[in-house]
């Protein structure tokens, strides 16, 4: 009778185990198919920190930041200044999780930051089975435009500008602006348009390989940008 029993528990034990080994595996399963289209994380800003920087003078500089919370461990900001008539200031930091710029009255200026340039690793990211670039933003002053491109290959490129949604093209949640918070830009990747930028060569551009980003954030307004951005992802 105890050699029964004991053959008996044996059995139960392997039942147990058997159960365990089969719902491990469905949970493997599960997490792999979540993982195919989880967040591509571009940049929470957390890491990679600017310090406060000030421009004025018409035409460009260049930072550079790396950090691990940064897509390809690397970050570029470009402040360009193309009028400033009455020498305002155009003013950016990056730190605790927020890019905050200000840019001055009657500032016509871009803030870009790239991701994936200079870089002899290529992103080489496959986006086919992505929907959306997320940009969140803690505030938002009023009018400025938000421009996305993406290159394969070198020139081969692709561009966003807002799809004629004059809401969205803009980068506001009203046609003025009006001091928003906690807001999100969520742009649709079937809505980047290929650039044939030379009409002599192909755009060979192809959401399969995308080699870096280029984010634009764009005053134009005499009433000058003041905005902060917290993260930029890819679902």
């Amino acid at each position: 009778m105890k050699i029964l029993k004991k053959n008996q528990d044996q059995h139960k034990r392997n039942r147990t185990l058997v159960s365990k080994n089969i719902i491990a595996t469905i949970t493997l399963f599960t997490l792999l198919v979540m993982s195919v289209n989880a967040q591509i994380i571009i940049d929470d800003f957390t890491t990679g920190t600017l310090p406060f920087t000030t421009v004025k003078v018409a035409g460009e500089k260049k930072f550079d930041q790396t950090g691990a919370s940064i897509l390809n461990k690397k970050r570029s900001v470009i402040l360009k200044i193309k009028k400033n008539a009455d020498q305002q200031f155009f003013q950016t930091f990056i730190k605790k999780g927020r890019l905050v710029t200000s840019i001055g009255y009657g500032i016509t200026g871009v803030v870009e930051l790239r991701y994936g340039y200079d870089n002899p690793k290529k992103l080489n990211l496959n986006l086919t089975k992505h929907k959306y670039i997320h940009i969140e933003y803690e505030a938002k002053s009023n009018f400025g435009r938000v421009y996305v491109s993406m290159f394969s290959n070198g020139p081969n490129r692709a561009f966003w500008r807002g799809a004629g949604n004059r809401v969205v093209y803009q980068g506001s949640l009203n046609p003025g602006g009006s001091n928003k918070k906690n807001f999100e830009i969520k742009i649709p990747l079937d809505e980047f348009i290929s650039a044939q930028d030379n009409a002599n060569v192909e755009n060979k551009f192809t959401m399969s390989d995308v080699d870096y980003f280029k984010i634009q954030f764009i005053s134009q307004g005499l009433q000058g940008l003041n905005f902060a951005v917290t993260k930029i992802w890819i679902e």
